[in-house]
C-alpha cells in the first residue's frame, strides 16, 4: 500500500491550523461534548477528533456548518484574529453610552443622551430630619446641568 504524499503548501497548512485552533478555542470556552458537535456537523465523533488533532483537514462545508453551529460568521473561524473579539468581548461594553448619542426624549427640558436621570435636591449636603419641602430637580449626568421645566402659562 502506498503512502499518500502530503503536497499541501505552507499557506494551506497554516489555514488548517487557524481553523483547528479557532474551533478548539470555542469548544474550550463553551464546554460541550464532541458528540453533539459532531452530530450537528453530520459526522462521527472520531472524524471530529481527527480534525481537531490535525489528522484530517477541514473542508469549507465543515467550516460553514461549524460557524452555523456556533452562531458565528464564517470569517471568524478562518481568521487568525477575529475570534478574540467574539470570545473576549467586554461584557459591559453594551452598557456604555455613546458620546454623541441621539436624545431619547423629545421634550427639550428633559432631552439628553440616554442615560440615568435622578432626582437631586439643590443642597443635598445639609440633610435635616423630618419632611423636606425643598424643590427637587432632574440632573443630567452627561452635562451635570439641572433640567428645569418651564412654567406653563
Amino acid at each position: 500500500m502506498q503512502k499518500k504524499e502530503n503536497n499541501q503548501t505552507q499557506a494551506a497548512i497554516e489555514f488548517q491550523s487557524i481553523v483547528r485552533n479557532n474551533v478548539r478555542m470555542i469548544l474550550a470556552r463553551f464546554p460541550q461534548k464532541q458528540e453533539s458537535f459532531a452530530s450537528a456537523l453530520q459526522m462521527s465523533q472520531a472524524s471530529i477528533s481527527k480534525k481537531l488533532n490535525g489528522k484530517a483537514d477541514w473542508t469549507s462545508a465543515d467550516i460553514a456548518n461549524a460557524a452555523v453551529y456556533f452562531g458565528l460568521p464564517f470569517y471568524v473561524l478562518v481568521s487568525p484574529t477575529a475570534l478574540k473579539d467574539y470570545l473576549f468581548a467586554d461584557s459591559e461594553a453594551e452598557y456604555q453610552l455613546g458620546h454623541f448619542a441621539p436624545t431619547d426624549i423629545s421634550r427639550h427640558e428633559l432631552s439628553a443622551p440616554a442615560g440615568v436621570r435622578y432626582f437631586r435636591r439643590p443642597d443635598d449636603t445639609d440633610r435635616q430630619g423630618g419632611a423636606d419641602a425643598r424643590p427637587r430637580f432632574f440632573v443630567m449626568p452627561e452635562t451635570n446641568r439641572l433640567a428645569l421645566r418651564a412654567p406653563e402659562c
